[in-house]
């Protein structure tokens, strides 16, 4: 399990399925976090979905991480742009950067 971002955090951007969450940070990094539904008790004693985040990769970023977005047509790909005005384009599955811009 990963640990939460050391620095603040700059954008989120969910996948179109809903269920993994990228965030960037000031850390040069951009994390993608598995979105649990769970199910979880309000005081009200009401049953609403609450999500349980669960860090699953780390992308180190060549500055600090300003921008992500996912690409809508591949899950997979992750796109992240920081403060050197680099575009840093993710295979979220191998962990690598596929190409970079700038």
């Amino acid at each position: 399990e990963l640990s939460p971002h050391h620095k603040f955090v700059n954008a989120l951007a969910f996948n179109a399925a809903g269920n993994k969450l990228a965030s960037a940070s000031d850390d040069n990094t951009v994390r993608v976090w598995n979105v649990d539904d769970t199910l979880a008790q309000s005081g009200n004693g009401r049953t609403a979905n609450a999500a349980r985040p669960n860090a699953q990769t780390e992308l180190r970023c060549t500055s600090d991480a300003l921008t992500v977005r996912w690409d809508p047509t591949n899950a997979n790909v992750l796109v992240a742009s920081g403060s050197d005005r680099n575009l840093q384009i993710w295979d979220v599955r191998t962990r690598n950067s596929v190409h970079s811009v700038g």
